[in-house]
């Protein structure tokens, strides 16, 4: 099921890019550490695709004790035993795509390295919202 999602979300992610006259590239295999290939007026972006299909549910927090809003939450490492974050020449661009509101967060990796998790809280009060659509990120 969980790659079925990831290719799902991958033909989204060409879609979009495809309804804003961006011309895009996939390696061929699953070598490299993008997965694709924008070309931006910028030049050419390396895009890590990465999705989530639903809300965590609410949890506490270990040290507050307090009880905390659901989240979508984005695992950004590589590697299946030891997690390692991208690094800054490995992935230009993050698309993380949200199915339950089909919508998507453009970050820059620069944003984000050396993080490993990115989590968006629907509310709105999260550091990444400035980011919730940004295909400007792939355009410029």
């Amino acid at each position: 099921m969980s790659k079925n999602i990831g290719e799902l979300a991958e033909a989204k992610f060409i879609t979009e890019c495809l309804t804003r006259d961006l011309v895009i590239s996939q390696p061929f295999g699953d070598n490299a550490k993008y997965d694709f290939i924008v070309d931006s007026k910028q030049g050419l972006k390396k895009v890590q695709i990465k999705s989530t299909l639903k809300l965590s549910l609410p949890y506490t927090d270990k040290r507050s004790g307090k009880v905390l809003k659901q989240k979508w939450h984005f695992n950004l490492a590589s590697g299946s035993a030891q997690k390692i974050p991208y690094a800054l020449s490995e992935v230009d661009i993050f698309a993380l795509h949200i199915f339950e509101t089909n919508s998507w967060l453009i970050i820059p990796n620069k944003e984000i390295f050396p993080r490993k998790t990115v989590s968006l809280i629907p509310d709105g009060n999260s550091r990444w919202n400035r980011y919730l659509n940004n295909w400007d990120a792939l355009i410029l």
